[in-house]
């Protein structure tokens, strides 16, 4: 079997398949993986970040090498609201089964996932887990995330991140292929052919899982989709600056906390400015992001004339707009509170314009319509995806710890 992608879901579905003694070829465009210090962010340019454009003088940066996008996040992993899976084609057993694997029930799992510990909660955090419960949000408690306040799980060892690559070496009967950029998959008689950029090879079953934005870049070249065309979920966010009275401690990593409102916002108070995080950035003043997780908007994908990848994000509609907003009003009422008067500037609060986003595509091949309940894509026998292009709606939380919930599943099923 061929699977396209060494990320989190690439690296997952290649440990079920050779844990169950098949054979498996793993290609990634990416030729080395190294992981960093969680209080650091490798957003610059480099071998281990690809960069989309969003047409609109946007860049979207996806890791490449072994472990993927998980390279250069900030080690999110939170299960998504256990409500939030109302209309997959999987009893709820079955997720829960497969987080269990991937988090441990909330303690390690194949990808170490760890709580931030109260004596670990940096101070800009602690105080908005307090304002937050002062106003009535509740602590959340167990493994999955709900309306409140969730502390994180973070993908580490000791303050380095954790990615599947780290978590399968060594890999029985895998022939893993660096550097090989796949253009397209097209069937040859009762299998399928993967071209690279420079090779052909040849199998009769092609996971793909090279992230959402590059499977949908596979998909299209090689014509495996309805129309020119992809529809994607992506969480728009708008950050709240505001100053931190005196000089804010560092932080083992960009964030600890989140709050999600009922409406389906999450409130994310950053652990300082970003210019803490990202080489390069200009010194900025402290943000708290306010991100859209259950939108109603769709951004699309297509290729330009070269085949590359366009982006084009979502437009908020009125309501998504509103969401947002109520969201803006919610941060700027903390800040004003006496729980954040230690840390916050009185008055200095401003919402940036235009909406960011979180770098969060998925959704454009969902599971039970596009691909079959198992992943397979309906009228191509043989190509499966795995990645978060199969998560049929969008969560309440961050998609990776459900993306590896789900490849988890699909591995297992092809594993069979």
């Amino acid at each position: 079997m061929i699977v396209i992608g060494a990320g989190t879901a690439g690296c997952i579905v290649a440990q079920e398949l050779s844990n169950a003694g098949r054979t498996v070829a793993l290609f990634d465009e990416g030729a080395g993986s190294a992981v960093g210090p969680l209080s650091r962010l490798p957003l610059t340019d480099g071998p281990q970040v690809r960069w989309y454009s969003t047409g609109d003088g946007g860049l979207l940066p996806r890791g490449r090498g072994p472990g993927g996008s998980a390279l250069i996040n900030a080690g999110y992993f939170l299960r998504w609201h256990q409500a939030d899976f109302g209309g997959w084609p999987w009893p709820i057993e079955t997720v829960a089964r497969a987080y269990d694997l991937v988090d441990g029930g909330g303690a390690a799992g194949w990808l170490r996932a760890s709580r931030v510990a109260d004596d670990e909660l940096s101070p800009i955090a602690a105080a908005f887990e307090h304002a937050a419960t002062a106003a009535g949000l509740p602590a959340v408690a167990g493994p999955w995330s709900d309306v409140g306040v969730n502390r994180l799980r973070l993908n580490r060892r000791g303050g380095d991140r954790w990615t599947a690559w780290d978590a399968i070496e060594p890999l029985r009967d895998v022939a893993v292929h660096g550097g090989a950029r796949v253009d397209r998959i097209e069937r040859v008689g009762p299998g399928w052919a993967v071209a690279t950029d420079s090779a052909i090879y040849s199998a009769p079953t092609v996971v793909l899982a090279a992230g959402t934005l590059g499977t949908a870049r596979i998909l299209l070249r090689s014509n495996l989709v309805d129309g020119p065309e992809l529809e994607f979920i992506e969480h728009r966010e708008q950050l709240v600056r505001y100053h931190v009275r005196g000089a804010a401690p560092p932080a083992t990593a960009l964030l600890h906390t989140v709050i999600h409102l009922a409406d389906g916002v999450e409130l994310r108070p950053y652990n300082g400015g970003f210019a803490s995080y990202i080489p390069g950035v200009e010194p900025d003043a402290a943000a708290v992001g306010v991100a859209l997780m259950r939108p109603q908007s769709r951004g699309r994908l297509t290729l330009d004339p070269d085949g590359e990848l366009r982006v084009a994000l979502p437009i908020p509609t009125a309501d998504d707009r509103r969401r947002i907003d109520a969201g803006v009003r919610t941060v700027r009422e903390l800040l004003a509170g006496t729980e954040l008067k230690g840390v916050a500037e009185p008055g200095s609060a401003s919402a940036d314009e235009p909406l960011g986003t979180s770098q969060h595509a998925c959704g454009t091949t969902p599971l039970g319509t596009a691909t079959t309940d198992d992943g397979e894509l309906r009228d191509h026998a043989g190509v499966f995806v795995a990645d978060g292009s199969v998560l049929p709606t969008g969560g309440s939380a961050g998609p990776h710890a459900t993306i590896a919930a789900v490849a988890a599943v699909i591995g297992n099923r092809l594993a069979g």
